[in-house]
């Protein structure tokens, strides 16, 4: 079961909104990487030009406008769903690799402790100390303390080293239900008869205030506040 929770684990991180907005940063890099390449080599330039249209590149722009083609079609190949498939199977692979030295710790919410919500990307990477969420924020694999995955409304999973059953304290059902909302890309989901509709309502004006930056960061809530009206 510990094997099992650690690869459902595993899956939610490297088929979040995440992991694809993740790719499309470094296909982005990789293009401009490669433009660069690109103009620092005129002539190969005015060779494919001349390949391409059956014309001589009269300046520069011409040649700009082969390194702008040829870094296009390069991105392209990195967009298709069969790269994206081969990287989605690497990368499980990796973090499955980082987590066979580690274990589960379990959270169960009992009576008087609330029920926990889910995200629709619920598995950030963590780091012990840091307000950041997963690697847009810089929290990659190696510098992860803990990856939390609610499993349903009574239960949530974590990494640690040694398993652990624990007996959820409301503050940390709230803490966990905080990191579901922070890293939302656009819904969360909870049981109807819960009471986490308030809490939720909430969270969009706390992400705005938050700092600019590439990631987000963990908002902070007052479990006992109710809804502006």
């Amino acid at each position: 079961m510990v094997r099992l929770a650690k690869e459902v684990i595993a899956l939610h991180v490297v088929r979040s909104l995440t992991r694809r907005e993740v790719h499309e940063i470094v296909a982005l890099r990789a293009r401009e990487d490669l433009l660069r390449e690109l103009r620092q080599n005129p002539q190969d330039l005015a060779l494919a030009f001349l390949r391409r249209t059956k014309l001589y590149a009269a300046g520069p722009e011409a040649l700009e406008e082969q390194a702008q083609w040829d870094a296009n079609r390069a991105l392209t190949a990195l967009d298709t769903p069969e790269f994206w498939h081969s990287r989605l199977m690497a990368n499980i692979d990796e973090l499955n690799a980082l987590l066979s030295s580690t274990s589960i710790q379990v959270f169960e919410a009992g009576s008087g402790s609330g029920e926990f919500m889910i995200a629709d990307d619920p598995a950030p990477t963590m780091m012990a100390g840091y307000f950041g969420l997963g690697p847009l924020t810089g929290v990659s694999y190696d510098k992860t303390t803990t990856i939390a995955l609610p499993v349903s409304p009574r239960f949530a999973i974590a990494l640690i080293e040694q398993p652990e059953w624990h007996q959820a304290t409301p503050e940390v059902v709230h803490f966990l239900n905080c990191v579901q909302l922070s890293n939302a890309k656009e819904r969360v989901f909870y049981s109807p008869r819960s009471n986490l509709r308030s809490l939720a309502e909430r969270a969009p004006a706390a992400r705005r205030a938050r700092p600019p930056g590439l990631g987000p960061s963990l908002i902070s809530l007052d479990p006992t506040e109710s809804p502006s009206t």
